[in-house]
């Protein structure tokens, strides 16, 4: 079994190689629509925040990213494309949690 797994790693850097294509990307970049960023400046939220959202998300559902904080909580619509390592933040929105 330790032979086989030698080679699959073997096959996986050899791809990574040949594409340019990394299965783990180091670093993911942002960018912006027109429409997220004006919801930003609606709803005072930082970059910091938005990348927070990203990396440690409450909910997912499909391209809807939501995370819960004491209080309130933020929420995007994103679209991730890990050939470019990008994510396009498409709207976003941080409302208060009515209990």
């Amino acid at each position: 079994m330790r032979g086989k797994a030698v080679f699959m790693s073997f096959l996986k850097t050899a791809w990574e190689q040949i594409t340019g294509i990394s299965t783990k990307p180091k670093h993911w970049s942002f960018q912006y629509t027109k429409q997220g960023l004006a919801k930003m400046q609606e709803y005072n939220v930082t970059q910091w925040e938005i990348k927070e959202v990203i990396d440690r998300p409450t909910k997912v559902k499909g391209n809807m990213v939501i995370r819960e904080y004491k209080g309130y909580h933020i929420g995007l619509i994103c679209q991730l494309d890990s050939i470019r390592r990008t994510v396009l933040i498409i709207s976003c929105w941080k409302r208060s949690n009515r209990f």
